[in-house]
């Protein structure tokens, strides 16, 4: 008799914790969002921690970059100080014993929308840009990692593409480079030719979104308002692919074969993993209770870890406004929310909030994965006053 009334209790218990796991998930989906709850919560994963490093840049950097040198120094470089004006300084990073080891002039001085690749004999490209009054420089150039001395490439017949807006470096297998652009059309970099030409039936505009997918033969997927292009490396040649391909207002590639999309909603944003090669698509498990600004004047950060999770951060709004507001109207109608950093998990398939950097980064932020996996962030503040800073992201 007690065997049976242990059973009877035994089953009601179960029974019990059923009950309340399905309401729990009822309520976490009310309003057509899933939060995670203490059951991921509790898993245990690697959030990081942020450094602010007591080494300043020798100028504020509102748009900058930073680039890996073959002797483990960074190249940084950019942009404007204040009011828009430049700068033409140059900074040497050691990020082993974080210091500023030397400090360059640039040639000329430059402002946004310019770009760098890491080269394959350790060189840096450098495309794009803007000087004073957005003066368009005449010249493209390469730091030189043996000399630290800049060169320039005087060979070019693409006049159009000096002074580009909105652009990218997609250092292909071959070790040349695709650069990409939103208003002109992509032309290719001979490292060894060191002059550009163009792939075959090139298209007449340019590509409005920085994602791309690199396919294991080489081969480049990119996005041109939503439609996916392909640059064939053996052909070099471009065509449109006709099948649909979701393309997000934000993406990263994770593998040979998955890259994670985020999409602003309303009031959050979704994300899901798509699978280039089954084409299979698998939300990811909850939401980010926050959304965005829809164009790219200002998207979130998104980084790959070594460890195979994303790191996301930006300024995100409590609801999405009309395309073409301005930060200025969003904080004027009240509608921008705390600055906040996510980590999507692999393992989990979720999206976690974790801390945010001391300085709140905004846009135009120099980002570089270091040797020892840990993650460089310089300038790109929302205060000019900290935007000398330098800030790194250390996971295990």
């Amino acid at each position: 008799m007690n065997n049976k009334n242990n059973e009877i209790k035994h089953s009601l218990q179960i029974n019990i914790k059923i009950i309340s796991v399905v309401l729990t998930l009822f309520c976490l989906l009310v309003n057509g969002k899933c939060f995670a709850f203490s059951l991921f919560k509790d898993k245990g994963i690697d959030k990081g921690k942020w450094v602010v490093l007591k080494t300043e840049m020798s100028q504020p950097r509102d748009f900058a970059t930073a680039n890996l040198l073959p002797d483990g120094n960074v190249l940084i470089m950019g942009s404007s100080i204040q009011n828009s004006n430049t700068t033409d300084t140059v900074d040497i990073f050691d990020p082993i014993n974080n210091v500023i080891i030397k400090s360059l002039d640039f040639d000329y001085k430059h402002y946004r929308d310019f770009a760098t690749a890491t080269l394959k004999n350790g060189n840096i490209l450098i495309t794009g840009g803007f000087s004073d009054n957005f003066k368009k420089p005449n010249s493209f150039k390469v730091f030189n990692s043996q000399t630290y001395k800049f060169e320039t490439i005087d060979n070019i017949n693409y006049v159009h593409w000096y002074g580009r807006r909105g652009h990218s470096q997609i250092v292909l297998d071959n070790a040349d480079v695709l650069i990409t652009s939103s208003i002109n059309c992509p032309i290719i970099y001979n490292i060894d030719k060191n002059n550009f030409y163009e792939p075959k039936n090139n298209i007449d505009t340019g590509v409005r979104q920085s994602f791309y997918f690199k396919y294991e033969n080489g081969d480049i997927l990119f996005f041109y308002l939503g439609s996916p292009i392909l640059y064939q490396i053996k052909k070099n040649e471009i065509i449109k692919i006709k099948e649909e391909i979701p393309s997000g207002f934000i993406a990263i590639q994770l593998d040979s074969e998955n890259y994670l999309n985020i999409n602003p909603k309303n009031n959050y944003s979704e994300g899901f993993i798509y699978n280039i090669k089954t084409k299979n698509i698998i939300p990811v498990n909850n939401h980010i209770d926050r959304t965005w600004r829809v164009n790219n004047s200002y998207p979130p950060q998104v980084v790959l870890l070594d460890n195979g999770n994303v790191l996301i951060l930006g300024i995100y709004a409590k609801t999405i406004e009309n395309e073409n507001s301005s930060l200025i109207q969003m904080r004027k109608n009240q509608n921008y929310d705390k600055y906040s950093t996510y980590l999507y998990d692999r393992a989990s398939n979720m999206f976690y909030e974790i801390d945010s950097p001391k300085f709140p980064i905004f846009k135009g932020v120099g980002i570089l994965k270091l040797t020892n996996g840990d993650i460089l962030f310089v300038g790109g503040t929302r205060d000019m006053k900290s935007n000398n800073k330098i800030q790194k992201y250390i996971y295990k």
